[in-house]
C-alpha cells in the first residue's frame, strides 16, 4: 500500500519514531527528600550508552564518563532501568550499576 507516493511501512516507521521521541522527552523523577515534591528530569540525563572498547562492551553517561567498565561481549540499550548483556554464551540483565538482576544464564 502507498500513501502519498511513499510505502506505508515508511509512513508507519516515521510515525512510530515520532511517538517514541515525543514520549521519551520528559518523565517524572522520584520524589526527593529535600523538596517533598516530584520534579521533572530529562531521560537523556539518566541515560547510559553502550560503548565498545578493547573488544568488550561497557556503558558511558552523556558526559562520556564510564559508568560500567567494558566487560561484556555484547551490550544492548537500557530500557526501564535494565540492559541485556552477553558474556560468552550466557545472557542476563544488569541494572545501571552493572549488577546482574537476572542471570547470567545460558540461552539458546
Amino acid at each position: 500500500m502507498r500513501i502519498a507516493g511513499l510505502p506505508a511501512c515508511i509512513i508507519i516507521g516515521v510515525v512510530a519514531v515520532g511517538l517514541l521521541l515525543g514520549c521519551a522527552g520528559v518523565r517524572k523523577a522520584p520524589e526527593s527528600s529535600g523538596t517533598g515534591g516530584p520534579g521533572l528530569t530529562s531521560v537523556a540525563e539518566e541515560a547510559l550508552f553502550p560503548i565498545y572498547q578493547g573488544g568488550k562492551w561497557g556503558y558511558i553517561d552523556k558526559s562520556g564518563d564510564y559508568v560500567i567498565n567494558p566487560q561484556f561481549d555484547y551490550a544492548w540499550d537500557f530500557s526501564e532501568g535494565l540492559a541485556r548483556v552477553r558474556i560468552g554464551d550466557r545472557r542476563g540483565y544488569i541494572d545501571k550499576t552493572g549488577m546482574f538482576v537476572w542471570g547470567p544464564s545460558y540461552w539458546p
